[in-house]
């Protein structure tokens, strides 16, 4: 018998066959999303990769790892109908249970790298936007990134040290890791991706009202960085699934994996749009993201003069001295 740290509700059974529908619905998504960032680098900025970009392929890559786990998964067939966690309505062979319960250890691993990845990204996009005289915000993001890459390193850890021997995670019999064990480890690294995502959603908050903006443009900021809250969301009922439905054994295999993939991939997604606004705005000057903050410092030291219709032309911190400007002002 085995818990998993990922549900959904066996209700739910008409979508069943729809899994590897909606997992590669989602990928193409984010692939497409992901080659209109690179190209908007590469092709149209004309400049390198930052490391924003290596994060987000590497985690649409690693999702895709997933997503073919759950094709062999399916034509092993633990990924019917009415095929539980508990391996109820399984007809394989215990060596066949085994071998799945094996390789389903292994798709936690990716799993928690693809959201981790997605982190990553998002922070490293930040880091370039954040000019370096904003002291106390860069503080805070770095602060931010510290316990991210702690939090990763926490759940890699409890996944490979929190039930061992490592044989006792594909263990059919009683020597299988404690139901208990489990879910305390759940709940730890559902506990660390919820406020890692709630840190980041909040970073872009702390820029966005100090710059000086059309209504139209800032609201466009606040519409693109207020889709953080779907991921948050998304991660949000996960929880509640799995707290509600999870001890009971009841909840399908294929419901377990749409779950995790939608969470994690709608993750990927939405960390992929804010480096994309300017797509969206074709009077915006395209070089203004992956500026990097050296630049930024520089452009602080005097006022705020653009010939982006969508920004003021003189704005209200143009009378200040250099050192006031260096605290209001930002070049995004």
């Amino acid at each position: 018998m085995i818990s998993d740290p990922r549900g959904g509700e066996v209700i739910v059974q008409n979508i069943l066959g729809l899994d590897p529908a909606v997992q590669w619905t989602l990928l193409s998504i984010a692939f497409g999303l992901i080659l209109a960032r690179l190209y908007l680098r590469i092709i149209l900025q004309r400049r390198r990769l930052l490391a924003s970009d290596l994060f987000m392929c590497a985690g649409w890559c690693i999702s895709c790892i997933t997503a073919c786990f759950d094709i062999h998964f399916y034509k092993m067939g633990v990924m019917q109908k009415g095929v539980t966690l508990g391996l109820v309505g399984f007809e394989g062979t215990a060596e066949e249970a085994s071998e799945f319960l094996k390789l389903y250890h292994v798709t936690d691993y990716t799993f928690h790298s693809a959201f981790y990845f997605s982190k990553a990204a998002l922070l490293c996009v930040y880091l370039q936007v954040f000019p370096e005289f904003m002291v106390k915000r860069r503080q805070f993001l770095w602060a931010v990134i510290a316990f991210v890459t702690a939090s990763f390193t926490a759940v890699m850890l409890l996944l490979t040290v929190s039930c061992l021997p490592t044989w006792r995670w594909w263990a059919l019999a009683d020597e299988g890791c404690p139901i208990q064990t489990l879910k305390m480890m759940f709940q730890i690294a559902w506990a660390l991706n919820i406020t890692g995502d709630i840190l980041i959603f909040i970073l872009p908050w702390l820029v966005v009202p100090e710059l000086t903006l059309r209504p139209k443009l800032r609201y466009s900021l606040y519409a693109t960085f207020g889709l953080g809250i779907i991921n948050i969301l998304f991660t949000i009922v996960r929880f509640a699934l799995i707290q509600k439905y999870g001890a009971d054994l009841v909840i399908t295999i294929t419901l377990v994996e749409l779950w995790s993939f939608m969470d994690s991939c709608v993750g990927l997604i939405i960390a992929c749009l804010p480096s994309l606004r300017p797509y969206f705005n074709c009077k915006e000057k395209i070089q203004y993201y992956g500026n990097d903050s050296k630049q930024s410092k520089a452009d602080s030291q005097k006022p705020i003069m653009s010939s982006n219709p969508d920004t003021v032309d003189q704005p209200a911190n143009a009378y200040m001295s250099i050192q006031v400007q260096r605290t209001f002002s930002v070049a995004w």
